[in-house]
């Protein structure tokens, strides 16, 4: 393939399900195939100058920020993905490169609109939720991928449209899915997209023709399928977005602290876990954000002023070069509606290398011939595919439960703390504590700093017995995350195993005046008084547990009624232990939560 349309479209349905990173991993390989194939077989480069300084000035600070990273290696697969990109987007010669992608359109949203009716044919472990049922992603990973992405699909085939009919049902499709998806970043990419693409047509004559009725028509369809109701509850909460809120504020509160460097390219994760606000929890419990899902608060945190002046560097660069030269109203409409989602959102692999592509398009012709750029993506292949077959063997250890495959993704992903920490946690599940720990300890090593892999380590030490290594541990992870409610939980029950009672309670008490409604919590204060013989104080926590939140793990809600029953039942009341074993518990999301039709609440 001597094309960059076909290498795009080729990591567009690039996703291998048997794979712990089914998306971005097999893209970013194919994508370095791709740049190393065409800089041998297709023509000498030749890229317009404003490009080769907006990849300078990325790519600069991202390396910079790498290089002082609190965890170096935590921030290089992010590295290597930005590099990949940007090496991809030269290879992109004209707008014919983009129409594979108006024909990937069409599989794209048939999948998605087969999830959306309840006819996907994989089941997959991790899907984005909303009203307790499942969004259409299709082929891109998440909804709000799918969205956006069929935002810029829409614009482009509009652009497209003017010469070729079928671009105009292209357009209608991609659009029509981008309402699906429910995802309000999309509906912002496909409005500025549009609107910014009727702006820059006004000197080309764009006549409305009865064809283009088939627009309304299929919007109308995806209005249908989505559900009126939904749309209209996205619509009226359209700018109320409390997690994200809360992110931009931890994300600046990041930045107040490291303001020239940041924390480390694409370190979010850092900042989140030390900086997140309790109300943040009410919203999602249990998680450690990895971006910002915004680029502006995204590029403080992780990279400081030196990222923040790179990116207005790239503004600048691109503004003046519009200006000079205007830009083809397609790409550069699809650049605007990929920034506009930039500011709510992030982004995976493929939307990030489209919207490269069709920056480079709008930059207009090449002025700077390019040699041997093959070096570069030979440099960047053994990475991406050590990446791949990581995850592959990831999968295969988690989805059979086998720790040989998880030693085998960490041997080949040597900078990756997830692989050794999964393999930990089997092995602690085993019983072998002894090498849970040695597990364990590798994953701090590789990713210092990250309090959950620090807490894996206190977890194990206080099962084989060693207090003050217990202590150590745990008063490292809680430094780094002093409000994370599963950390404080486990450094609870780790001193509850090494006999510190007294610093166990005031842990659990600490952490439910933070948290009051968080039932995990309530269950162990629960175990703990009852193992202290207080069954009256062990009773009025598990009552407490079992109207507390549970989104984390909805089976614990279980074990904390059959406490419950037991502790009652003991108390000498068979009547109400009875009747609580009998009790409906509601831990899921009720029907009239939200507009979502019942086929969305699956």
């Amino acid at each position: 393939m001597k094309r960059a349309g076909w290498w795009l479209a080729s990591a567009g349905l690039a996703f291998v399900p048997f794979a712990a990173d089914a998306f971005d991993a097999p893209r970013q390989f194919v994508l370095v195939v791709g740049a190393l194939v065409l800089s041998f077989a297709a023509a000498p480069l030749v890229v317009p100058r404003p490009m080769l300084a907006v990849i300078a000035l990325r790519l600069g600070a991202a390396v910079l920020t790498t290089l002082t990273s609190q965890t170096p290696l935590h921030s290089l697969p992010a590295l290597v993905t930005a590099s990949a990109i940007g090496l991809f987007a030269l290879q992109v010669r004209d707008e014919g490169d983009l129409r594979p992608l108006l024909w990937l359109t069409w599989p794209i949203a048939a999948w998605a609109v087969a999830q959306a009716v309840g006819l996907d044919p994989i089941t997959w472990a991790d899907a984005a939720r909303w009203c307790g049922g499942v969004r259409p992603f299709s082929a891109l990973g998440h909804p709000t991928q799918l969205g956006v992405f069929m935002a810029v699909m829409a614009v482009l085939a509009l652009d497209d449209a003017r010469t070729r009919q079928w671009s105009l049902a292209t357009a209608a499709v991609a659009a029509m899915t981008c309402v699906l998806t429910l995802s309000r970043a999309g509906w912002l990419a496909l409005a500025v997209g549009v609107v910014a693409w009727l702006a820059l047509s006004v000197k080309r004559s764009v006549r409305l023709e009865p064809r283009w009725l088939v627009l309304p028509v299929t919007l109308g369809l995806g209005v249908a399928l989505a559900g009126r109701s939904a749309i209209v509850e996205r619509l009226q909460n359209f700018f109320v977005s409390p997690t994200r809120l809360h992110l931009w504020g931890t994300a600046l509160t990041g930045f107040r602290r490291h303001p020239v460097l940041g924390w480390g390219f694409d370190a979010f994760a850092l900042v989140d876990q030390q900086f997140r606000h309790p109300d943040a929890w009410k919203y999602e419990w249990g998680g450690t954000a990895g971006h910002a899902h915004s680029v502006f608060p995204q590029t403080l945190a992780t990279e400081g002023l030196v990222g923040l002046l790179a990116l207005i560097g790239c503004v600048v660069v691109v503004l003046r070069a519009w200006k000079r030269s205007p830009p083809p109203p397609g790409p550069a409409a699809a650049v605007l509606a990929v920034a506009a989602s930039s500011m709510v959102a992030f982004s995976g692999v493929l939307l990030a290398v489209v919207g490269a592509s069709c920056l480079r398009l709008s930059l207009g012709a090449g002025t700077v011939a390019l040699r041997r750029t093959g070096w570069a993506a030979f440099a960047l292949l053994p990475a991406v595919t050590l990446t791949l077959l990581a995850s592959m063997c990831g999968w295969l250890g988690q989805s059979r439960g086998e720790v040989t495959w998880l030693a085998r993704a960490a041997r080949l992903e040597p900078w990756n703390g997830t692989w050794p920490a999964l393999r930990g946690a089997r092995l602690e599940a085993a019983g072998a504590l002894s090498e849970a720990l040695g597990a364990y300890q590798q994953a701090v090593a590789r990713e210092p700093g990250l309090a959950v892999f620090e807490a894996n380590v206190g977890r194990v030490q206080s099962k084989l017995g060693e207090v003050t290594a217990t202590r150590e541990a745990f008063d490292q992870a809680r430094r780094h995350a002093p409000l994370d409610a599963r950390i404080a939980l486990d450094a609870a029950e780790a001193s509850v195993r090494t006999g510190d009672d007294a610093i166990a309670e005031h842990t659990l008490r600490s952490m439910l005046a933070l948290y009051p409604t968080d039932g995990p919590a309530w269950l162990v204060l629960g175990k703990f008084r009852l193992m202290r013989a207080r069954p009256l104080e062990a009773r009025a926590a598990l009552e407490a547990s079992l109207g507390a939140d549970w989104r984390d793990w909805p089976d614990g809600v279980q074990q904390a009624r059959s406490l419950l029953v037991q502790v009652v039942a003991r108390g000498g009341d068979p009547a109400l232990a009875n009747e609580l074993a009998q009790r409906p518990l509601a831990t899921s999301l009720p029907a009239e939560a939200c507009g979502a039709p019942a086929f969305l609440r699956r």
